[in-house]
């Protein structure tokens, strides 16, 4: 992964506390949970090779990074898609997703391939936690989460307000950074957010600018 400036992961022990479950035992009991989506998933932006001046490449790197934002943080190493709990609440066997965002597989899919790389999206998409090994699948047209992979990592980064900026520029690649607010650890009593980098790198695939990998 990129090297990110002061940012510091913080895994978390507890499996099942990283996870957003929906309890469908009954009308009463159903617990809505609301995904908060920082990248709207229905909406296309434009990636062409054609948009070339440096105004709709910024754009461009924009949507971007506000996509992997969504990817990193509320699908694949954050919280999580939101999914159906088992009437016993355990969560031994995969589970069906109830999502908003992505209502199915291939909506993931779609999104995931127009934010990296074939390469990139096919190792997060199918190869999760190796090789036929994947976190979320389709089974018999059901979108479903493999719990085995209910692990998380807490996040510390603020993207709320970020802001891209061009490192340097080739005909198919840019470096760029992508400008957060980081939790500063320096002081524990008083904890802030301090301004912060991440590197990224966009390469043109396809005629189609995307990530060469996810960052966060």
């Amino acid at each position: 992964m990129k090297k990110i400036i002061s940012l510091t992961l913080i895994f978390l022990v507890f499996a099942g506390c990283a996870t957003t479950a929906v309890n469908t035992t009954s009308p009463d009991e159903t617990n809505t949970t609301t995904e908060t989506a920082q990248y709207n998933t229905t909406t296309s932006i434009e990636t062409t090779g054609n948009a070339q001046n440096e105004e709709n490449l910024e754009d461009i790197l924009y949507a971007l990074a506000r996509r992997n934002h969504v990817l990193a943080t509320q699908v694949f190493l954050g919280e999580g898609l939101p999914f159906v709990s088992p009437p016993d609440g355990r969560l031994v066997e995969p589970v069906e997703v109830n999502s908003e965002m992505f209502p199915t597989f291939q909506d993931l899919v779609d999104f995931t391939e127009s934010t990296l790389v074939a390469t990139e999206a096919y190792r997060w998409l199918f190869e999760f936690g190796g090789p036929g090994n994947p976190k979320y699948f389709e089974q018999d047209g059901r979108f479903m989460w493999n719990p085995i992979w209910d692990g998380a990592m807490g996040y510390r980064t603020n993207w709320d307000e970020m802001t891209v900026a061009i490192i340097s520029q080739a005909e198919d690649e840019i470096l760029f950074d992508i400008n957060v607010l980081l939790w500063d650890l320096d002081e524990w009593e008083e904890v802030r957010f301090v301004p912060g980098v991440v590197e990224a790198r966009a390469v043109l695939e396809n005629g189609v600018w995307l990530l060469d990998e996810m960052v966060f």
